[in-house]
């Protein structure tokens, strides 16, 4: 028997869809499609077009806000993460969803333009709670200037594919709160020394590691959130050989790197791996750190998140070694959840072979 498509997976696909056709140019066909469903059977969710735009608010608006800190506590801390995470949304992206579909409402569609209007007053909100916390005088102008400049910035992303104007607004932004951009949070650094040098111990280049510090600028991507939380993972080896274990996901750096913890229960071998995910600003690509008590490596990806999955891949590692090519792949589950692949092959020319597969669920459902 077929399994129902998850209502999480038809919402995500509809955001795709928008973001890449626009409002207009999304068909509801099209969309049903990309989820295998029949149109009728969609109709019976969504009875139109329209119908979607407030849920794919809703998620997006929950994506951007997710797990950020109290700014009641440190409001420089959840200012820069929430920046962060919205301008390098937009920068993987190309385009905010939300103003794509802002420019495809009409009267036509009033459910669609209060739900554009409620998405936009809810983030500008959220960020004038912020600003407010800050003692800023004026924070919901400060607010609303803010959202302008990052989204005006997607302007000469798609017509000139110009990504600089955006940074350049992130710079500015990041600068409203004073000497954090500069000093970092305090423990930041101390805290990027010790990741750091545990990762130096264990093997990976001290050169490698400084992309620690540049990354302590840039947030957790939204996809890569997700990843936070406790997880029981199963699977299997490349031998069919059952694969257990548990994985640990935080946000570590004032929101600028995720970690991951992995311990095996099946087999019972000890292993251990730290995985530290986050993007290498010197560089312009996402990175991530695997430090384990078998040895370390360091994988990339210029591409990043896209789609729900992320691609990394090692340094040709040189004729002789076991594996010259090693690879992850991180896709996201829905409703909830991720799985990570491990690939290897031998020559760059050789197809790539599956050495292990794990699904993760959280383990507090």
């Amino acid at each position: 028997m077929k399994e129902p498509v998850a209502l999480r997976r038809i919402v995500v696909e509809a955001r795709e869809l928008f973001r890449e056709h626009g409002y207009e140019g999304a068909s509801m066909r099209d969309l049903a499609a990309r989820v295998g469903l029949r149109p009728q059977s969609l109709y019976t969710r969504f009875p139109a077009k329209q119908a979607l735009v407030p849920d794919v608010l809703a998620l997006t608006l929950e994506e951007t806000l997710a797990d950020l800190p109290d700014p009641s506590v440190d409001w420089r801390a959840a200012w820069h993460l929430l920046v962060v995470r919205i301008a390098d949304t937009l920068e993987q992206r190309g385009r905010c969803v939300g103003l794509h579909l802002a420019y495809g409402m009409t009267a036509a569609t009033p459910e669609g333009q209060v739900a554009v209007r409620a998405f936009f007053d809810a983030l500008r909100g959220h960020m004038a709670g912020i600003l407010r916390a800050g003692g800023r005088e004026t924070p919901d102008d400060d607010a609303a200037d803010a959202l302008a400049q990052l989204e005006g910035a997607t302007l000469w992303i798609a017509t000139h594919g110009d990504r600089r104007v955006l940074r350049r607004a992130r710079e500015r932004l990041l600068a409203l709160a004073g000497p954090e951009k500069e000093k970092g949070v305090p423990g930041v650094r101390r805290r990027t020394v010790l990741v750091a040098g545990s990762l130096a111990l264990l093997g990976v280049s001290l050169a490698a590691t400084g992309a620690l510090a540049a990354g302590a600028s840039h947030g957790v991507p939204i996809e890569a959130a997700r990843l936070v939380g406790s997880w029981q993972c199963s699977g299997h080896f490349h031998s069919g050989r059952v694969h257990r274990s548990t994985y640990t996901g935080s946000v570590i750096l004032d929101g600028a790197w995720l970690q991951l913890a992995e311990t095996d229960i099946e087999p019972a071998s000890g292993y251990t791996a730290l995985y530290l995910l986050g993007f290498d600003a010197q560089r312009r690509r996402d990175i991530m750190f695997d430090a384990n008590n078998a040895g370390a490596a360091v994988y990339a990806s210029p591409e990043g998140w896209y789609a729900g999955v992320l691609v990394l891949s090692s340094d040709d590692a040189g004729e002789g070694a076991p594996y010259r090519f090693n690879r992850f792949i991180y896709r996201l589950l829905e409703p909830s959840g991720f799985s990570v692949t491990w690939q290897v092959k031998k020559t760059p020319d050789a197809e790539w072979v599956t050495g292990d597969e794990l699904a993760c669920r959280s383990r507090a459902g």
